[in-house]
Formats: C-alpha cells, sequence, structure tokens
C-alpha cells in the first residue's frame, strides 16, 4: 500500500534523477568547458540514485527519523533509478548518438581557419593524432627527432592533456581541444587531406570504425592507423578498412619473446637485470617528460 499509493511522488522524483539530472550536468560541463561527448557521458553515467543511499534511508528509517510512506517512496525511487540507469549504461553509445545533435553546441572549437592563420598549423599532409597514448607518444617523439621536426596535430578531449602541451612552447606537438570522435572534428581539420592519421583513443570501437568508413569514402588512399588491446575489434577494424591496427597485446607478447629468448638462458643471477633497469630507465624518462599527466597516458 505504501508503494502503490504514492506513485504520485514516486513516478515525478524518479523522472527528476533520471532524466532531469543528466541535463543539470550538461549544463554544468558547458559552463565548464567540457566537450559534448564527455558531458553527455557524464551525465547518462550518474543519472542514478547510489546504493549508499538504500544505507542512509535505512538507517533513517530504523532511527524512526524517516516514517514508513517516506521510506517507502525513497526505496522505490532508488530501485527504479538503478534499474532504469542500467538499461541506459547498455544503450549508451546509441543514445549519444542519437541526441549528438543537441550536445553539440559543448563543442566550442577553434576553426581551421583561426588554427591556420594565429597558430600557423599546416591542415594539409599533416599528420594527425587522435587521441593520446603511449603509441601517440613515441609518434611525437619519432617526428621530432627527425633531420627537420615535423609538426603533429593532437586532437583530444582531455584538457589536462591540452595544457601540458600548450605549456610546451619547444613540442612540435599542436594540441586541439575538440572530440576527436566527432565527425565535425574530422571534417574542420581536414583528416583527409593529412598524411597518415593514427586513432589513438583504443575504446570506442563504433567512433573507428565511422571513421574507417569516412576515410574510406573521402581519401581511399590516406593511411588510417587505430589502436585497441582487442583481437577481435582487431578483425573489426581490418574489415573497416583500417590499414594497420596497432594491437597493443599482441605487439607487447611478441617484443617480450624476443626478450626472453636472450634471457632466459643467462645465468640466474644475470638474467632480465638489465632489461629490467632499461625499462625503469624508460618509464622514470616517460613520467618526467610528462608529468602530471603520466597517470592517464
Amino acid at each position: 500500500e505504501n508503494f502503490s499509493g504514492n506513485m504520485g511522488a514516486i513516478i515525478p522524483l524518479v523522472i527528476l534523477v533520471v532524466f532531469i539530472k543528466p541535463f543539470f550536468l550538461i549544463i554544468t560541463g558547458y559552463a565548464t568547458k567540457l566537450k559534448g561527448r564527455t558531458a553527455f557521458f557524464i551525465g547518462t553515467t550518474v543519472n542514478q540514485s547510489s546504493a549508499v543511499s538504500i544505507i542512509v534511508g535505512l538507517l533513517a528509517w530504523k532511527y524512526n527519523i524517516f516514517d514508513d510512506r517516506l521510506f517507502a517512496i525513497l526505496i522505490t525511487v532508488i530501485l527504479l533509478s538503478l534499474l532504469i540507469s542500467a538499461m541506459g549504461h547498455a544503450v549508451q553509445p546509441g543514445l549519444y548518438n542519437s541526441f549528438k545533435w543537441l550536445v553539440g553546441v559543448l563543442n566550442r572549437n577553434i576553426s581551421a581557419l583561426d588554427l591556420e592563420n594565429n597558430q600557423q598549423v599546416v591542415l594539409k599532409d599533416h599528420v594527425v593524432l587522435l587521441g593520446f597514448n603511449e603509441i601517440a607518444q613515441e609518434i611525437g617523439e619519432f617526428y621530432e627527432e627527425q633531420l627537420t621536426p615535423e609538426r603533429v596535430l593532437l586532437i583530444d578531449c582531455d584538457p589536462e592533456i591540452i595544457k601540458h602541451f600548450e605549456a610546451r612552447k619547444d613540442s612540435n606537438v599542436d594540441p586541439v581541444y575538440a572530440d576527436p570522435n566527432d565527425p565535425a572534428v574530422w571534417r574542420e581539420y581536414k583528416l583527409s587531406e593529412a598524411k597518415v592519421v593514427v586513432s589513438c583513443t583504443g575504446s570506442d570501437l563504433d567512433s573507428d570504425l565511422e571513421l574507417a568508413g569516412y576515410i574510406r569514402h573521402t581519401a581511399p588512399d590516406l593511411p588510417f592507423l587505430a589502436v585497441t588491446t582487442s583481437h577481435e575489434d582487431s578483425l573489426k577494424l581490418y574489415e573497416s578498412g583500417v590499414r594497420y591496427v596497432v594491437q597493443t597485446d599482441q605487439l607487447a607478447s611478441k617484443t617480450f619473446r624476443s626478450i626472453f629468448a636472450e634471457e632466459i638462458d643467462k645465468p640466474a643471477q644475470e638474467s632480465f637485470v638489465e632489461e629490467g633497469r632499461s625499462h625503469w630507465k624508460d618509464t622514470r624518462s616517460i613520467r618526467d617528460g610528462l608529468g602530471d599527466i603520466f597517470k592517464l597516458v
């Protein structure tokens, strides 16, 4: 009776938590200059009452702070919000694709014209990195170490990474604060006219597949590389037209096999010692070079 008799209070509260709360977080994201995709996924991830609320509600009811009616309303709202939110999480990428036109207003990206005129970034035969990780770091350093260092365009929606490269005046990386998974960004920054495009986002297969289709239709001869940790995703990416897939586990296992073969027959007190020291030094060097964003790589 407590549950059924209070639907007039339960339904508005569920709507408030599951549907209104995400819009509030998206608006907050706009105020803090988050990109639309980031704000949307944050909003649609936390659109529920937490399990901690059940514990707090139960304690309040036990000590007569909440009466039976209020406790029934609270528990019903919490359970319904968890159920509906979990169903939404299962189709979250699809929801974003349906509503990205709405949250696109958050993407206040610098125009290609301003990028070329004000920052002297060349958007023709350019090297494009979508997202930042160790692969992107290695590619950037490769071009920096050439006799004539080449500029690299990095598109990322993590403000910490963008600030890091903006502060490094000696870097050959031109950072752009934009959503690397947004087709409008691909068009604006002329990915179809690039020398090579490397997607380092890693976890967004659908976006990489969409980008592969975009490149296949606009610049079929353009080398498009993608990074993933999944063997299954590697096959899907190859089938979609990706030129080369950096499957990190596969590369790591191949590299380790050669190290293992060289080290295993050495005396016990020597085997893997130098390799371990070398790896330790390299990792410290990466940490020292990246500073605060080391934790993000």
